[in-house]
């Protein structure tokens, strides 16, 4: 439901602004073509949320993958496990600290990785988001990490 709602925002907005930049409200050409990048990027960002809805990711014994395939993070590269609720983190998510950099990696409301930093959660339901996080932490347990 909440990828539902999220398409709808974004597509909306993009088709608001979109019918905005054509109307004859707007004075001069580089305003009509401000708000007409502004709305390709909203209907960008619905596309790929559209298309990130049916990922997902898989807890293996040695990492963490997308349903794609990729590699999210290695669990032996983990420092850090945040749930609390004071932590910078998706809703309903947590944050993983790594021990090694990576580049910037985004699947909207499912994960994301930034430098050490990787995010998971956001439009998943709760209660799926704690289950892995859940499952996560007790592999962390078994599992040796780098210093």
């Amino acid at each position: 439901m909440r990828v539902i709602l999220a398409v709808i925002l974004l597509a909306g907005l993009g088709v608001l602004l979109t019918t905005l930049s054509v109307s004859e409200e707007l004075d001069g050409a580089m305003v009509r073509i401000c708000v007409l990048a502004v709305a390709a990027g909203a209907l960008g960002a619905a596309w790929k949320v559209w298309r990130s809805a049916g990922q997902g990711l898989v807890l293996r014994p040695d990492r963490v993958v997308a349903s794609d395939g990729r590699t999210v993070f290695l669990l032996s590269d983990v420092r850090r496990l945040e749930r609390g609720v004071f932590a910078v983190k998706p809703a309903n998510g947590v944050v993983v600290t790594l021990s090694a950099r990576d580049g910037a990696r985004w699947v909207p409301g499912l994960w994301w990785r930034t430098g050490r930093r990787v995010g998971i959660g956001g439009m998943t339901p709760k209660a799926q988001t704690r289950a892995f996080a859940d499952r996560l932490e007790q592999r962390l347990a078994e599992v040796p990490r780098q210093a």
